[in-house]
């Protein structure tokens, strides 16, 4: 289910689909490339520190998708003079599109992001200033 949309960023939010039984919680993903674009890379962020921050960045051609597998973080984001936050909790994930700054501030202890990417690292596809 989508939670938000920032105006017309296209920066979507969505619950994963969570099954849970007696053995524990079995969360999905399902028709990335359907929805959004075709994996080429994926990271983790982990033992990421309450009140720790990672990103202030943006990529040029890099999509990405934030996926929080563990605790929960605010997503800052500046685009065009404007700023925004989100919250994404556990078992959300957060569509982040190319060309737009984000910056994540961990809100739990340990929590845990998983990043895909649409591409592969290219250190000349970041930029560090918000647009």
């Amino acid at each position: 289910m989508e939670r938000a949309l920032i105006q017309n960023l296209n920066i979507h939010v969505s619950k994963l689909d969570c099954y849970e039984d007696e053995r524990g919680i079995l969360s999905v993903i399902s028709n990335i490339q359907e929805k959004y674009f075709q994996v080429q890379r994926i990271f983790f962020i982990s033992e990421f520190a309450e009140g720790s921050t990672r990103g202030q960045h943006g990529h040029f051609n890099c999509k990405q998708i934030l996926v929080c597998l563990n605790g929960a973080f605010v997503l800052n984001i500046k685009h065009n003079g404007k700023d925004f936050q989100i919250e994404i909790s556990k078992n959300e994930l957060v569509f982040v599109p190319n060309r737009i700054w984000i910056q994540l501030l961990s809100r739990k202890k340990e929590t845990t992001v998983a990043v895909l990417c649409s591409h592969d690292f290219d250190k000349t596809d970041y930029f560090y200033e918000p647009t």
